[in-house]
């Protein structure tokens, strides 16, 4: 995939065909090794039948196109995910704000996995309006604390974002974003070194889901 394009817009690059829902539903089961079943319910009558994204741009601009098929590509990418957590000794959540939660996308992303995450400290830079995206972080916590990772009394909450990106986008921090950035990384860093004999004993108690 070329890296190096100046492209300004977004640029879709997905597989061209989705399967029937009920099959790719299997599919997901099957590769995250779950034991849930499927209900099914009749559609609604402006349900559409065919879900295939237009790759056209990424074609033309990147030079992309799928390489795998859709389930060796949902394995490759569960290993991968899985791997990078399981290698790693803490983490730092960079989160914006959603309906006063946090993003579907990022709760999916958590629960994707259980005991890589575990005994594993966690800080979170948030952001979003006049809140900071620190109420997304408060309901984060509940998740986080039930797949054993231990998440930091410190953060950086980042008020109203838009405010802090200059002409071209780009983030431009202060100096109490900068001090809160500050106190955290440090904490972060005597949490995972507190933490290190518990993921080396390999020691997993009883998990609860």
């Amino acid at each position: 995939m070329r890296v190096d394009s100046t492209a300004a817009s977004p640029v879709a690059a997905s597989i061209t065909w989705y399967p029937a829902p009920s099959k790719q539903f299997r599919r997901n089961l099957r590769t995250a090794g779950s034991s849930s079943t499927i209900t099914f319910v009749d559609l609604p009558d402006d349900d559409p039948k065919v879900r295939q994204p237009d790759i056209t741009r990424a074609r033309e601009i990147l030079d992309w196109a799928p390489q795998v098929d859709r389930g060796e590509g949902l394995r490759r990418t569960l290993d991968y995910f899985r791997s990078r957590v399981a290698a790693a000794d803490a983490f730092v959540f960079v989160m914006p704000e959603y309906n006063a939660g946090p993003s579907p996308a990022f709760v999916n992303a958590l629960c994707y996995l259980h005991k890589e995450w575990h005994h594993k400290p966690c800080g979170f830079v948030s952001y979003g309006g006049v809140s900071g995206g620190l109420r997304a972080v408060q309901l984060c916590k509940q998740i986080v604390t039930t797949l054993k990772l231990v998440p930091l009394i410190e953060g950086v909450p980042i008020p109203t974002v838009a405010e802090r990106l200059d002409a071209e986008g780009r983030f431009v921090s202060n100096p109490l974003i900068d001090a809160s950035a500050r106190a955290m990384l440090p904490e972060l860093e005597r949490w995972s070194q507190a933490l290190k004999p518990m993921r080396a004993s390999g020691s997993e108690g009883q998990a609860t889901r």
